[in-house]
């Protein structure tokens, strides 16, 4: 857990470049992280979740900031329940688990409209 701890206070040390507000406080928690190969096997055919959507976490926010993580989120229907990923490749920690949820409630009107505007 230390390890961990502190390769997530110097990747929040890093973002802080970006806009900082003062009611946000750098909080170790108990992560749990393992080798992200694993990690997705099991999530894909133990849980038999699939990916809803990733996105990059990069310095300042910017996209062009250097590339920190990645966030995926996963969810089955079937069972109505899903998990928020961070994956930190270059750092050697693998994927960590941020959160686990059941009971789903989606906006269909917002996922109705990005598909809409992003049909190829």
């Amino acid at each position: 857990m230390i390890v961990i701890s502190f390769a997530v206070k110097t990747l929040a040390d890093e973002h802080l470049n970006g806009p900082v507000y003062d009611y946000l406080t750098p909080t170790p928690v108990p992560l749990y992280c393992g080798e992200t190969a694993k990690v997705f096997a099991t999530t894909t055919i133990d849980f038999r979740m699939k990916m809803l959507g990733y996105s990059e976490v990069r310095n300042e926010g910017r996209k062009d900031g250097k590339l920190l993580a990645n966030i995926s989120i996963w969810y089955n229907p079937e069972r109505d329940n899903g998990v928020v990923f961070m994956t930190f490749e270059e750092y050697d920690i693998g994927t960590c688990i941020l959160g686990y949820g059941v009971d789903w409630k989606f906006d269909i009107e917002i996922l109705l409209d990005y598909i809409n505007e992003n049909m190829e």
